[in-house]
């Protein structure tokens, strides 16, 4: 199958998340997981970009929260928050990282509190708890909530 054809497949067969998987160095099986919309014809030659530092050397990883990480990264497309790829974070079980598309500075700060209440309520129903805390175990990371800023200047217009 062609890059074109892979994409109608899965889009026929109602596919709503694409789960990359790769080995690491050490020969450990590892993925991170985007929403369809993401998969496009490049991505099938030039890869998918993602944050390798929750990729552990030689410890596994906990898949334990894969479905609930799914679930959240699904629950917030269908309210309009763009997903761009959710993973197992660096740390203890159940941390994790699922990133949102920028947008203006006020759609922004909407779309977090979507994300928060996604996240809270996802849990809450599957008798989790969800924190946004950037340290709950002491000497090991967390998965603390963080934004990125890009500031820009708009360029004179001429005439």
């Amino acid at each position: 199958m062609n890059p074109q054809e892979v994409i109608q497949f899965a889009r026929e067969h109602g596919a709503k998340m694409v789960d990359f998987k790769f080995v690491d160095m050490p020969g450990t099986w590892q993925h991170f997981s985007t929403p369809i919309r993401e998969l496009e014809d490049e991505t099938f030659v030039e890869g998918k970009p993602f944050d390798g530092s929750s990729v552990r050397a030689f410890q596994d990883i906990n898949n334990t929260y894969q479905d609930l990480r799914s679930e959240m990264a699904l629950l917030l497309e269908e309210l309009g928050v763009r997903v761009e790829t959710q993973h197992h974070k660096v740390g203890a079980p159940g941390q994790a990282k699922i990133d949102i598309r920028f947008n203006t500075l006020l759609q922004t700060a909407d779309n977090i509190m979507l994300y928060k209440y996604v996240m809270k309520n996802t849990e809450r129903k599957h008798g989790k708890t969800a924190k946004f805390i950037p340290k709950s175990v002491f000497g090991d990371n967390g998965s603390g909530m963080h934004v990125h800023q890009s500031l820009w200047t708009r360029t004179p217009s001429k005439g």
